[in-house]
């Protein structure tokens, strides 16, 4: 009903004056003064006013019996109308404006009711184990939307990236080589002009996402595996995260390393994300610790959160009130990233474990996958999950994500497939 709402808080002005004017005209006639005027900054007041204009309109004094009566109202009105011109002119005015609003309410009504019944027509078309995108051979290991949602990428245990159209299913030329080994991790910048890559041959690679060209050399200096690249929100940095537990910046424009790597964790990061303000950028490692750094010194924030299981994954939310954490045994906790504590219980996965995590979406779901071919939905706000979870892939979910307008859901699978779902808000 949101259009309602703007139709007469944009009608606010007239109104006032409406009530103002019909007042006036009933002080000339009765001589009694009322100019206080009511506050008009919400939808109920607006429909208060409108209640007290069409009174005072039929109104001819406080004691009229005639009030009672629809038709001496009828009466008054004329009445009045003929008193004052002026006030003809309002009733007018007021009948114009009631019948539009009308006419917005019922509109409103109709396209609300249109679109519920396009929701469920199209659930009753979506596969209910989600749209297969098949092309890899070999595990599909990431997955990613690009910023305006009207790409996607997948990165494949093949060595190779493969872009597609969300809306079609359908790939999007040819498959983007030059890593020689796995593509571990994928990455669009935050304007979408750019693709970073994470692989197994020790290097990251960035990529024009239009052309399917790599821009430049390979990015070399991890002693192992690189597993992520993460984007600052600015897009001018980019962030390397490998085995060999250490962190890596490069100038996303020129391609050059930026300072020396940063150490602190014992094992390998799995994990990298920007707060949304990029302020602050966080880490999570297979020695089960999760370190906050700050994005303009690149020095550690505290002390690192300690987890009994290597992590898996990390998010914050949209908002960056939130820090989600997943680890291997099963668990997800949500915590205060300026306080570095916990404000929920973990929660349990009834699947035999976690291997990703999503991004949150703006209606704080957040989407977990599981060992055992399923993808979890979970609430943030009662920290419960939500319905069943997606059954489609034959073997472990290894990446989530959601779209950028939180319509959709993509998965990669241990079984060489990338998957495709309608969000439970849709």
């Amino acid at each position: 009903m949101e259009l309602v709402v703007e139709a007469m808080n944009g009608n606010v002005e007239e109104f006032r004056q409406l009530w103002v004017a019909v007042r006036d005209a009933r002080d000339v006639h009765d001589h009694t003064a009322d100019t206080s005027e009511p506050p008009v900054d919400s939808l109920i007041t607006t429909q208060d006013l409108v209640s007290e204009v069409r009174a005072l309109a039929v109104a001819k004094d406080s004691t009229a019996p005639s009030r009672i009566s629809s038709d001496s109202a009828d009466m008054q009105r004329e009445h009045d109308k003929q008193l004052n011109p002026k006030v003809a002119a309002l009733y007018e005015e007021r009948d114009d404006l009631a019948n539009r609003l009308q006419a917005t309410t019922t509109a409103a009504a109709a396209a609300q009711a249109h679109i519920e019944h396009l929701q469920r027509a199209l659930r009753s078309v979506w596969p209910s184990a989600g749209h297969l995108l098949l092309g890899h051979t070999g595990h599909v290991l990431g997955v990613e939307f690009s910023p305006d949602g009207h790409l996607l990428v997948t990165a494949g245990e093949d060595g190779t990236m493969r872009l597609w159209d969300p809306s079609t299913r359908k790939t999007i030329g040819v498959p983007l080589t030059g890593h020689k080994g796995a593509v571990t991790g994928v990455r669009f910048s935050p304007d979408g002009r750019l693709l970073a890559s994470a692989s197994w041959d020790g290097t990251a690679r960035l990529w024009n996402p239009i052309t399917g060209k790599p821009i430049g050399a390979p990015l070399t200096g991890h002693a192992e595996v690189v597993v992520e690249v993460e984007f600052s929100p600015d897009g001018h940095l980019l962030v390397t995260a490998g085995e060999d537990g250490t962190m890596r910046l490069w100038d996303a424009s020129t391609r050059e390393a930026i300072g020396v790597p940063l150490t602190g964790h014992k094992n390998a990061i799995i994990g990298l994300r920007f707060s949304p303000d990029g302020d602050k950028l966080v880490t999570a490692s297979e020695d089960g610790t999760v370190q906050l750094w700050d994005s303009t010194t690149y020095k550690p924030i505290g002390t690192p959160i300690i987890h009994n299981s290597p992590i898996i994954g990390v998010r914050f939310s949209p908002d960056g009130h939130l820090l989600a954490i997943a680890s291997e045994d099963g668990t997800m906790q949500l915590w205060d990233p300026i306080t570095c504590t916990p404000i929920s219980d973990p929660l349990v996965s009834d699947t035999g474990g976690f291997l990703g995590i999503s991004g949150l979406s703006d209606d704080h779901l957040l989407a977990t996958a599981g060992w055992d071919g399923t993808v979890q939905l979970w609430d943030l706000a009662t920290h419960q999950p939500i319905g069943a979870p997606l059954n489609g892939h034959s073997g472990p979910v290894l990446a989530v994500t959601f779209s950028p307008d939180g319509h959709l859901l993509a998965t990669a699978g241990w079984d060489g497939t990338a998957r495709l779902w309608l969000s439970p808000h849709v």
